[in-house]
């Protein structure tokens, strides 16, 4: 079950970029007839697709945690999601932008520098 869970992981993530691809020209060619038959059906699969995505990514974090507790380094996890974010908020800073879009930037780079390490760990997985 756990090899099927990570090929679903593995090819899930290109499923879902290039639907998220799809939808976006979907929506910027909304005025053709094929673009407004075809928004719904791309949206349904993106959505499906993310669920899917979001499901591996989190059933892989919790065999990460619990199979190899070194391979989740939580000193280069903090390092590289403080490093985004002093950059992110730096930004805001720069552009003058608002404290609920710096809180966002920060929950951002955390979250992304988490899947990072998920995804790491789900490519270089082997079975048991």
């Amino acid at each position: 079950m756990k090899k099927i869970i990570n090929q679903i992981a593995r090819y899930i993530s290109g499923i879902t970029l290039l639907l998220f691809v799809l939808l976006l020209s979907c929506i910027g060619n909304s005025g053709s007839k094929i673009a407004d038959i075809a928004f719904p059906i791309v949206f349904i699969l993106f959505a499906i697709s993310l669920m899917l995505l979001f499901s591996t990514y989190i059933t892989h974090l919790i065999w990460m945690i619990k199979e190899k507790p070194e391979g989740f380094s939580l000193k280069g996890y903090l390092l590289t999601s403080l490093t985004l974010s002093v950059i992110f908020v730096a930004f805001e800073l720069f552009h003058k932008l608002g404290i609920a879009r710096m809180i966002c930037a920060v929950i951002l780079s955390f979250t992304v520098t988490l899947l990072g390490i998920v995804g790491k760990y789900i490519y270089n997985w082997k079975e048991n």
